[in-house]
């Protein structure tokens, strides 16, 4: 029963939706997609939960002083989100907000998603060959509010079905 715990100043932007995933360091017992996260504020001792959601997504992150980077789930290379649009899915102003709260590089850690995130449109992803290219829209990001991220699998993590508009290789 993985239990998450919030300062109180992300409970609103939970409860509204603009956050829509948490950076977590890396523990004895890894976050997993499908499981249930239990999303409480409080003390460890008298925790209240506000929320309930199933985890869509896992993945390792780096942050560091002036970017980030996001590992795709086939490990075949990283996205470069667009920084204030990521801290605002993270529940910051920005991204300077975000530094002054993590105040140094938080590694190892896991990007634990709840639902789609708005910089999953239109991101720059890196491959480990070092090419670059856009995420495009597709049937999903229609339908889901994200875009085909996995580059060459054909499949969109919104929907989790193929994508004509990403060719798979």
């Amino acid at each position: 029963m993985p239990c998450v715990n919030y300062m109180e100043r992300f409970v609103p932007r939970i409860l509204n939706g603009t956050k829509v995933h948490t950076v977590r360091v890396l523990g004895a017992r890894p976050h997993r997609a499908g499981e249930t996260l239990y999303m409480q504020t409080g003390s460890r001792f008298r925790p209240r939960r506000f929320m309930t959601r199933t985890c869509i997504r896992v993945r390792p992150i780096l942050i560091y002083e002036t970017t980030l980077s996001i590992w795709n789930e086939d490990n075949s290379g990283f996205i470069v989100p667009p920084l204030d649009v990521f801290a605002q899915a993270d529940g910051f102003d920005d991204w300077s907000d975000l530094r002054r709260f993590f105040k140094k590089t938080r590694e190892p850690a896991q990007l634990v998603q709840w639902a789609p995130a708005p910089w999953e449109i239109d991101t720059v992803v890196k491959t480990r060959e070092g090419s670059t290219s856009m995420v495009s829209d597709c049937c999903g990001a229609k339908a889901h509010g994200a875009g085909c991220i996995e580059v060459g699998s054909g499949i969109c993590p919104g929907c989790r079905e193929h994508c004509e508009f990403v060719e798979a290789e």
